[in-house]
């Protein structure tokens, strides 16, 4: 799973944390159940494509992990929500106190975890799929300490392939790009660069273009205009009989 911390969204003035479904590597649940050549083709290059980073990072193991990784993000899959269900802000607005994580997931140590993330003084959170969480207690014992290792490795080794070596590079891109979303040709990797750095210090870059380029006598000049706006659009409303 994955979380991160935003407003309540049934309280704005408040934060909260949120927990949400993750751990496959392909796009949804659809890509591992769904029947027919397009789908079993991406499947089979999924695998090839998990070997092949496991290779060049040298384990002699590559091909059984790859298909172990396979196997458990079936599992998980299986109990993933659909994009449609993901879509329901009342569904996937289930406020749980964190003493009763324990009781949806009992097979994972939520304390330890919450303590070890730095977040232990949650007192409240939100589950968005409380009964993939439920589902996730169980896929976690049915694996084994060492099949867990190894699918953290294959998955940190392929979530940071686009930083890696060009012989990961060009792995990453083969299926990612080219199987998954039909694209011939790589961005040049100053586009790719800038993009990291980008999603990296996107607030940071915002307040170095904002003192280069957005001078103050420029911010006057739209604030000007939007208050201009907002008499003009007060002006319209007031004119319109069922709007007043």
């Amino acid at each position: 799973f994955t979380y991160w911390v935003d407003q309540d969204k049934k309280n704005s003035e408040e934060y909260i944390l949120y927990f949400h479904q993750s751990g496959l590597g392909l796009p949804d649940r659809d890509y591992y159940f769904t029947e027919g050549e397009k789908f079993e083709d991406i499947r089979t290059k999924y695998v090839e494509y998990m070997t092949k980073i496991l290779e060049l990072a040298k384990d002699k193991n590559a091909v059984e992990i790859a298909n172990t990784v396979m196997e458990m993000e079936k599992a998980l899959a299986d109990n993933h929500w659909t994009r449609v269900e993901n879509r329901d802000s009342e569904k996937t607005y289930n406020k749980f106190e964190v003493s009763k994580l324990s009781g949806l997931s009992p097979k994972f140590n939520w304390l330890l975890f919450l303590d070890k993330a730095g977040i232990a003084k949650a007192e409240n959170v939100i589950v968005r799929q409380p009964s993939y969480l439920a589902a996730f207690s169980n896929v976690l014992s049915k694996y084994s300490i060492d099949d867990w290792k190894n699918y953290s490795k294959a998955k940190l080794i392929s979530s940071n392939a686009t930083e890696l070596s060009q012989d990961f590079v060009e792995a990453n891109f083969d299926f990612y790009g080219k199987t998954l979303r039909g694209t011939e040709v790589n961005r040049p990797r100053w586009k790719r660069a800038v993009s990291a750095v980008d999603g990296s210090l996107d607030e940071i870059l915002g307040k170095v273009y904002v003192e280069k380029y957005f001078k103050p006598e420029a911010k006057d000049r739209m604030v000007k205009l939007v208050d201009n706006l907002i008499i003009s659009m007060e002006d319209r409303i007031n004119k319109v009989d069922w709007m007043s």
